[in-house]
Protein backbone atom coordinates (compact mmCIF):
# COMPACT_ATOMS: atom_id res chain seq x y z
CA UNK A 1 0.00 0.00 0.00
CA UNK A 2 1.37 3.39 -0.97
CA UNK A 3 1.33 6.45 1.53
CA UNK A 4 -1.16 7.78 -1.02
CA UNK A 5 -3.37 5.14 -0.43
CA UNK A 6 -2.69 4.85 2.94
CA UNK A 7 -4.42 8.60 3.28
CA UNK A 8 -7.46 7.81 0.71
CA UNK A 9 -8.50 5.20 3.08
CA UNK A 10 -8.15 7.07 5.96
CA UNK A 11 -10.16 9.92 4.55
CA UNK A 12 -12.95 8.18 3.14
CA UNK A 13 -13.40 6.54 6.78
CA UNK A 14 -13.42 10.17 8.57
CA UNK A 15 -15.63 11.21 5.80
CA UNK A 16 -18.14 8.56 7.08
CA UNK A 17 -17.79 9.49 10.08
CA UNK A 18 -17.42 12.90 10.19
CA UNK A 19 -14.71 15.71 9.48
CA UNK A 20 -10.98 16.59 9.32
CA UNK A 21 -9.08 18.46 11.48
CA UNK A 22 -5.37 18.81 10.72
CA UNK A 23 -2.58 19.73 12.98
CA UNK A 24 1.06 21.26 11.62
CA UNK A 25 3.50 23.69 12.67
CA UNK A 26 6.69 25.49 11.20
CA UNK A 27 9.46 22.22 9.90
CA UNK A 28 12.90 21.90 10.10
CA UNK A 29 14.53 23.85 6.97
CA UNK A 30 14.39 20.93 4.12
CA UNK A 31 12.00 18.80 5.57
CA UNK A 32 8.03 17.99 5.20
CA UNK A 33 5.59 19.17 7.90
CA UNK A 34 4.45 17.00 10.14
CA UNK A 35 0.68 16.64 9.60
CA UNK A 36 -1.74 14.84 12.07
CA UNK A 37 -5.38 14.11 10.46
CA UNK A 38 -7.98 14.09 13.33
CA UNK A 39 -11.12 12.87 12.68
CA UNK A 40 -14.13 14.96 14.36
CA UNK A 41 -16.77 12.96 14.84
CA UNK A 42 -20.03 14.05 13.56
CA UNK A 43 -22.23 10.63 12.81
CA UNK A 44 -22.86 8.56 15.77
CA UNK A 45 -22.42 5.14 14.77
CA UNK A 46 -19.90 5.15 12.63
CA UNK A 47 -16.18 3.99 13.35
CA UNK A 48 -14.34 6.95 14.08
CA UNK A 49 -11.10 6.26 12.91
CA UNK A 50 -7.39 6.44 14.70
CA UNK A 51 -5.42 9.72 14.07
CA UNK A 52 -2.59 9.37 11.35
CA UNK A 53 0.74 11.25 11.15
CA UNK A 54 2.60 11.40 8.58
CA UNK A 55 5.00 14.40 6.68
CA UNK A 56 3.42 15.61 3.74
CA UNK A 57 4.24 18.71 1.73
CA UNK A 58 1.69 21.54 1.34
CA UNK A 59 0.94 20.46 -2.03
CA UNK A 60 0.99 16.88 -0.97
CA UNK A 61 -1.41 17.32 1.85
CA UNK A 62 -3.95 19.49 -0.42
CA UNK A 63 -3.76 16.68 -3.15
CA UNK A 64 -4.95 14.13 -1.23
CA UNK A 65 -7.85 15.84 0.42
CA UNK A 66 -8.88 17.32 -3.19
CA UNK A 67 -11.63 14.86 -3.40
CA UNK A 68 -12.98 14.89 -0.20
CA UNK A 69 -15.53 17.87 -0.46
CA UNK A 70 -14.76 20.31 2.74
CA UNK A 71 -11.73 19.13 3.83
CA UNK A 72 -9.86 20.18 5.77
CA UNK A 73 -12.85 21.36 8.07
CA UNK A 74 -10.38 22.95 10.65
CA UNK A 75 -7.17 23.48 10.52
CA UNK A 76 -4.60 24.34 13.18
CA UNK A 77 -0.62 25.39 13.54
CA UNK A 78 1.75 25.15 16.25
CA UNK A 79 3.94 28.41 16.71
CA UNK A 80 4.32 29.85 13.51
CA UNK A 81 3.33 27.19 11.60
CA UNK A 82 0.84 29.63 9.18
CA UNK A 83 4.07 31.42 7.97
CA UNK A 84 5.46 28.36 6.34
CA UNK A 85 1.80 27.25 4.78
CA UNK A 86 0.77 30.99 4.31
CA UNK A 87 4.11 31.01 2.02
CA UNK A 88 2.75 28.06 -0.32
CA UNK A 89 -0.83 29.56 -0.40
CA UNK A 90 -0.22 32.92 -1.14
CA UNK A 91 1.39 32.21 -4.76
CA UNK A 92 -1.62 30.49 -5.57
CA UNK A 93 -4.23 32.32 -7.77
CA UNK A 94 -7.22 33.62 -5.35
CA UNK A 95 -9.59 31.57 -7.25
CA UNK A 96 -7.67 28.06 -7.10
CA UNK A 97 -10.06 25.39 -4.97
CA UNK A 98 -6.61 25.16 -2.50
CA UNK A 99 -7.38 28.43 -1.20
CA UNK A 100 -11.23 28.29 -1.27
CA UNK A 101 -10.72 25.34 0.76
CA UNK A 102 -8.54 27.14 3.13
CA UNK A 103 -10.97 30.27 4.00
CA UNK A 104 -13.68 27.82 4.37
CA UNK A 105 -11.78 26.01 7.36
CA UNK A 106 -12.20 27.14 10.83
CA UNK A 107 -8.36 28.87 11.68
CA UNK A 108 -6.57 27.85 14.81
CA UNK A 109 -3.14 28.77 16.20
CA UNK A 110 -1.39 27.65 19.19
CA UNK A 111 1.07 28.72 20.95
CA UNK A 112 2.64 26.36 23.50
CA UNK A 113 5.28 29.27 24.85
CA UNK A 114 4.36 32.01 26.45
CA UNK A 115 5.46 35.35 27.18
CA UNK A 116 3.81 38.95 26.49
CA UNK A 117 5.72 39.53 23.45
CA UNK A 118 4.39 35.91 22.40
CA UNK A 119 0.64 37.02 23.36
CA UNK A 120 1.44 39.94 21.11
CA UNK A 121 2.32 38.52 18.33
CA UNK A 122 -0.29 35.13 18.47
CA UNK A 123 -3.13 37.71 18.21
CA UNK A 124 -1.84 40.34 16.00
CA UNK A 125 -1.07 37.77 13.54
CA UNK A 126 -4.36 36.44 13.13
CA UNK A 127 -6.19 39.62 13.44
CA UNK A 128 -7.60 38.84 16.43
CA UNK A 129 -5.82 42.14 18.58
CA UNK A 130 -8.34 44.31 18.26
CA UNK A 131 -11.09 43.56 19.97
CA UNK A 132 -10.13 40.16 21.65
CA UNK A 133 -12.04 38.36 23.89
CA UNK A 134 -10.83 35.26 26.27
CA UNK A 135 -11.68 32.36 28.08
CA UNK A 136 -9.17 30.39 30.16
CA UNK A 137 -10.22 27.07 30.46
CA UNK A 138 -8.23 25.31 33.58
CA UNK A 139 -7.21 21.92 34.12
CA UNK A 140 -6.63 20.11 37.91
CA UNK A 141 -2.86 20.91 38.48
CA UNK A 142 -3.21 24.66 37.53
CA UNK A 143 -2.45 25.83 33.94
CA UNK A 144 -5.21 25.69 31.16
CA UNK A 145 -5.65 26.59 28.12
CA UNK A 146 -6.84 29.96 27.09
CA UNK A 147 -8.75 30.81 23.71
CA UNK A 148 -9.17 33.94 22.22
CA UNK A 149 -11.15 35.17 20.04
CA UNK A 150 -12.73 38.18 17.84
CA UNK A 151 -16.53 38.09 17.20
CA UNK A 152 -15.64 40.96 13.84
CA UNK A 153 -13.00 37.78 12.82
CA UNK A 154 -15.13 34.48 11.61
CA UNK A 155 -13.38 31.31 12.09
CA UNK A 156 -10.58 32.51 13.38
CA UNK A 157 -9.30 31.45 17.07
CA UNK A 158 -5.81 31.45 18.64
CA UNK A 159 -5.29 29.43 21.62
CA UNK A 160 -2.11 30.09 24.47
CA UNK A 161 -1.14 26.96 26.50
CA UNK A 162 -0.61 28.08 30.09
CA UNK A 163 1.86 25.21 31.82
CA UNK A 164 2.74 26.95 35.42
CA UNK A 165 0.96 29.60 38.06
CA UNK A 166 3.88 31.99 36.92
CA UNK A 167 2.60 31.69 33.53
CA UNK A 168 -1.27 32.19 34.48
CA UNK A 169 -0.02 35.32 36.06
CA UNK A 170 1.80 36.45 32.78
CA UNK A 171 -1.41 35.97 30.97
CA UNK A 172 -3.85 37.86 33.76
CA UNK A 173 -1.04 40.28 33.18
CA UNK A 174 -1.45 41.16 29.52
CA UNK A 175 -5.22 40.82 29.42
CA UNK A 176 -5.52 43.02 32.04
CA UNK A 177 -2.64 45.46 30.02
CA UNK A 178 -4.35 45.52 27.16
CA UNK A 179 -8.02 44.85 27.97
CA UNK A 180 -9.03 41.74 26.45
CA UNK A 181 -12.40 41.29 27.31
CA UNK A 182 -13.18 38.14 29.14
CA UNK A 183 -15.93 35.40 27.57
CA UNK A 184 -18.84 35.58 29.86
CA UNK A 185 -21.32 34.18 27.12
CA UNK A 186 -19.52 30.58 25.49
CA UNK A 187 -22.62 30.39 23.22
CA UNK A 188 -21.29 34.01 21.93
CA UNK A 189 -17.90 31.77 20.63
CA UNK A 190 -19.82 30.35 17.47
CA UNK A 191 -17.99 27.30 16.97
CA UNK A 192 -17.40 26.75 20.67
CA UNK A 193 -18.54 23.51 21.46
CA UNK A 194 -16.09 22.40 18.49
CA UNK A 195 -13.10 24.27 19.68
CA UNK A 196 -14.10 22.76 23.68
CA UNK A 197 -13.48 19.36 21.68
CA UNK A 198 -10.42 20.15 20.37
CA UNK A 199 -8.69 21.93 23.27
CA UNK A 200 -10.26 19.18 25.85
CA UNK A 201 -8.85 16.10 23.48
CA UNK A 202 -5.32 17.82 22.50
CA UNK A 203 -4.81 19.78 24.87
CA UNK A 204 -6.39 18.39 28.17
CA UNK A 205 -8.20 21.28 29.89
CA UNK A 206 -11.72 20.25 30.96
CA UNK A 207 -12.87 22.93 32.91
CA UNK A 208 -13.47 26.50 33.30
CA UNK A 209 -10.94 29.15 35.26
CA UNK A 210 -11.90 31.85 36.89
Amino acid sequence: MTWQQEIDGWLQASQTAGGLHMLSGKPDPGIAPSIAFVCIPSFPGNPIPDDLRVRLRPDQFFESVKRFPGFPNVMSMIGDGWLYWDAYLTVLPESYWVRKRVKKAIRITVHMSLSQDLLQRLLLRENLYDGARCILLGQEGGGGVALFDNPKVNAVYALQKVNSEPALAELRDFLGRNNVEQIKDLKSVVDFELLYWIIEREYQAPGQSG
